[in-house]
């Protein structure tokens, strides 16, 4: 009798400190003859994406008369979320259960309460390809519906209104609140063990997946090549600037997301990705695959220097259009501000976006000027100033879209066109056609090396190791931190 009253526990919980106060409680239940039993859960997280971050939460103990029976309270750690805090007491509370005890489980969280009648409608039994698929915070909630299998119980879970005048439900966020500031508080484990339905359980870096695995290996694929493009010698000065990073990689998806698609749509974003990574088709760019045909060809506007991506923007005989493009983005910016903002009152001096630090025509190694700007990195500067006016993340990503969409108008049938079309006349001139190229595509290839950089570069995925560790923001890591 012994050996079952402690067996569950063993099986899922590690050695914790907080592991014999879970065998006094399941030993003080296996008392009540009636076994039927009420528990108010909460959970609470503090300084989410922080390092000082903290989840405790805790279950209380009742009779159906609502004679108080004990409490328990502990705290968790990795993949950090409020929902897993409103998880871990309702694992608590069903698994120091008597064996076919009836329980009423009171919790205020919408996520959870939508999750367990999902798997109640399918008889907490799903397949392992579910599981891997569907379910945040997977392992709990298999070790939950195996707890409920193993201990035949009959489970009811009720949502209490957060804040409602219920005396029950107070008691416990008061006292989960005040252990946030305890020192000393210890933390259940989980054992991280084959369970019934899934035989190895994912890990990485020797913690528990807890996302829907597809989600997690396309995440940390995404995270490496986002590090891999950031660590590339030509973007060295952004892993050291105060770039936008979640903005500046949404502007890439069409407007309606990244799953959209028409050709024109694709046709925007190849420019966009043409602009951020420097392989617009000048005269540099097309002598790696042409450069029998190129091999001595000089700006088309200038005629003196070579066509590189910086010279595009810097040619001499065109400052008047680049003193043009400065001023047409300027007046995008504040054009497209204005049409997201319903107060009639807002007034936008040309003073304050003439001050933005983003506006210098050169190259600089140490500053953001407006070539990365036409490159296509958003500066913190620009999205603060854009927040002052929308004051909602969401809505200064709108309004971005929209400066970029205009922008990228002026860019491109503007300013970038006119090279096009002097490039074409000289081909012309030339007798340089389709069928010549394609006779000559690959013949003689011209590669340049950049220096490389000296700048620190990202590695080992920290991004995400912060978002397990503290549930922080994978992309603020690579806004707000330099490798």
């Amino acid at each position: 009798m012994c050996l079952y009253k402690f067996n569950i526990i063993d099986n899922y919980i590690d050695l914790s400190i907080d592991k014999p106060h879970l065998y006094y409680i399941k030993q003080k239940l296996e008392t009540y003859v009636e076994r039927e039993f009420h528990c108010y859960t909460d959970g609470s997280v503090k300084d989410l994406g922080k390092p000082s971050v903290s989840l405790v939460y805790g279950t209380t103990f009742y009779t159906p008369q609502k004679q108080f029976i004990d409490q328990f309270y502990s705290s968790g750690e990795n993949n950090i979320s409020v929902v897993k805090s409103e998880l871990l007491p309702l694992l608590i509370s069903l698994i120091v259960m008597p064996k076919q005890s009836t329980v009423h489980i009171f919790t205020d969280n919408d996520q959870n309460f939508s999750t367990f009648h999902k798997l109640q409608s399918k008889n907490f039994k799903i397949t392992p390809r579910q599981y891997f698929k569907m379910i945040n915070n997977g392992i709990l909630w298999q070790i939950i519906m195996e707890i409920i299998e193993i201990l035949s119980l009959n489970i009811t879970l009720f949502k209490v209104q957060a804040h409602a005048e219920d005396i029950y439900n107070n008691f416990v966020d008061q006292q989960v609140a005040r252990i946030h500031d305890e020192v000393d508080l210890h933390s259940i484990n989980i054992r991280n063990q084959p369970l019934q339905l899934i035989r190895y359980i994912p890990s990485w870096n020797n913690v528990i997946i807890e996302k829907p695995l597809r989600k997690f290996l396309r995440l940390t694929t995404n995270v490496t090549n986002l590090e891999k493009f950031l660590n590339l010698n030509r973007n060295a000065k952004y892993r050291q600037l105060d770039i936008d990073i979640k903005n500046t990689f949404s502007l890439l998806k069409g407007e309606e997301g990244s799953l959209y698609t028409t050709f024109a749509e694709n046709k925007i974003r190849r420019r966009k990705i043409q602009l951020m990574i420097e392989e617009l088709p000048c005269i540099h760019q097309i002598q790696k695959s042409l450069n029998s045909l190129y091999k001595d060809r000089l700006c088309p506007i200038c005629k003196n220097e070579e066509e590189d991506f910086n010279h595009i923007w810097l040619c001499v005989d065109r400052s008047l259009d680049m003193l043009t493009l400065v001023s047409s983005t300027k007046t995008a910016l504040k054009e497209s501000i204005l049409s997201h903002i319903d107060n009639n009152e807002t007034h936008i001096d040309n003073l304050e976006i003439n001050d933005l630090d983003i506006w210098d025509i050169n190259i600089d190694n140490n500053k953001f000027t407006f070539i990365d700007l036409i490159k296509g990195f958003i500066p913190k500067n620009l999205s603060h100033f854009i927040d002052r006016f929308s004051k909602q993340k969401k809505l200064t990503s709108k309004i971005l879209y929209q400066f970029r969409m205009k922008m990228g108008h002026h860019i491109f049938h503007e300013y970038w066109l006119k090279c096009c079309q002097e490039m074409e006349k000289k081909d012309k001139d030339l007798g340089i056609n389709k069928n010549l190229k394609k006779r000559h595509f690959g013949v003689d290839c011209l590669y340049r090396l950049r220096q490389q950089s000296t700048i620190n570069k990202y590695e080992d995925l920290i991004g995400i190791r912060n978002n397990i560790y503290y549930g922080s923001d994978i992309l603020g890591y690579y806004d707000s931190c330099t490798p």
